[in-house]
C-alpha cells in the first residue's frame, strides 16, 4: 500500500505506471476522432503487453461501424499488418548460438 500511495503523490511517476498499464492504454485509446465520409481513419493504437516496458505501437486503420448495436453503441474495429516482433520480447539466452 505504501508503494502506492507513493506513486500516486507523484505525477511523474503516476503518469509513467499509468503509460505501461495494458488496460489504460485500451480504455483511453482515441475513439472520439472524425472519421470521415468512409468511417475509416488511420491511427496508432498502444499495447503494454510487456510488464514495465514501453508500449508497443501498431499503425493501422481503425475503423467505426455505421449501425449501432443494440445497446445503442458503436462498434469500432481495429486492424493493423504483422509486424516484427520488438527486441524484448525474444526470450535471453545465456547460451547464444
Amino acid at each position: 500500500m505504501r508503494k502506492f500511495e507513493d506513486k500516486l503523490k507523484s505525477k511523474s511517476l503516476l503518469e509513467r505506471t499509468l503509460q505501461y498499464d495494458w488496460f489504460w492504454n485500451l480504455f483511453f485509446h482515441s475513439k472520439l476522432i472524425n472519421y470521415g465520409d468512409k468511417r475509416t481513419v488511420e491511427t496508432t493504437l498502444s499495447l503494454s503487453v510487456v510488464p514495465y516496458s514501453p508500449p508497443f505501437r501498431f499503425k493501422g486503420i481503425q475503423k467505426i461501424e455505421k449501425i449501432p448495436t443494440n445497446y445503442n453503441s458503436f462498434v469500432i474495429n481495429f486492424e493493423s499488418e504483422e509486424t516484427q516482433a520488438p527486441q524484448y520480447f525474444h526470450p535471453k539466452s545465456k547460451n547464444k548460438i
